[in-house]
């Protein structure tokens, strides 16, 4: 099906009627918009490999009306296939026609780092802290993700604003879980050098915490002081029941040396 939905430039349009009407072919005269959200969630949940994944991206990269504040917002330019006419609630920019929501970026900050975008993660986070300074992290969010949806509350806390966040946290060690296992795949900004997660990521009962040192591809593992076997250049491999109920992890990358 994902074929039939797929644009000669990579991308993935919105839908396509019955009669074969396509929603979300960009630049099209009727219904031309990009659809963010199948595109930034093929790339975060994998759906797409590397290559149709880097084509989504720089279809995403080449539209500047759907990063205008760095979010990603749902669609460029208006709908023009709601049952109701762009206007209050429906406005660009406003509310589901362009208004910015935070679980679509957390998916978006996925991508980037399944990609090796930091810096788009970087400015993404920067837009964030403007609101969470504040004390503003409302959901959805207005003036294409530059304003709250609620401005006369002295406070704004909608859980939704977490996403973001925790996909800059997970987006590093790219957790991958399967029925069998668990498999790392390490994203790690080139400017960094050492990072120790100080928490411990759940992985069925157990507990592991995560450390990397170097930068590069990934040449040494570490698991409670001993090597483990059981990667490649691109991620490692962590099957449930070889790994102890609280697994110290230590990835070594390039020339970096774990310990």
């Amino acid at each position: 099906g994902l074929d039939a939905l797929t644009t000669d430039e990579g991308y993935l349009v919105r839908s396509i009627d019955p009669d074969g009407t396509v929603h979300g072919l960009y630049g099209a005269e009727r219904h031309g918009y990009f659809e963010a959200s199948p595109n930034h969630d093929a790339i975060c949940f994998r759906v797409v490999d590397d290559a149709q994944a880097e084509r989504i991206y720089a279809k995403i990269a080449s539209i500047p009306g759907l990063r205008p504040h760095s979010f990603i917002i749902p669609n460029y330019p208006s709908y023009d296939d709601m049952y109701e006419r762009p206007a209050g609630l429906w406005s660009f920019g406003y509310w589901v026609n362009g208004g910015h929501w935070s679980t679509c970026e957390a998916r978006m900050i996925m991508g980037y780092y399944r990609l090796g975008k930091f810096e788009d993660a970087r400015r993404s986070m920067l837009q964030l802290m403007k609101f969470a300074r504040a004390f503003r992290m409302d959901n959805p969010l207005t003036d294409f993700g530059n304003q709250v949806y609620q401005p006369n509350e002295p406070i704004n806390l909608c859980y939704d604003t977490f996403g973001p966040a925790a996909a800059l946290v997970r987006g590093l060690f790219e957790y991958l879980y399967r029925a069998d296992g668990l498999t790392l795949v390490p994203h790690i900004p080139p400017g960094i050098t050492q990072l120790e997660q100080l928490f411990p990521i759940r992985f069925g009962e157990k507990r592991l915490y995560l450390a990397a040192i170097g930068a590069g591809p990934v040449t040494r593992v570490l698991i409670n002081g001993k090597p483990w076997e059981r990667f490649d250049a691109t991620s490692v491999s962590l099957p449930y029941e070889a790994v102890p109920e609280e697994a110290r992890i230590v990835i070594g990358l390039g020339k970096g040396k774990p310990e």
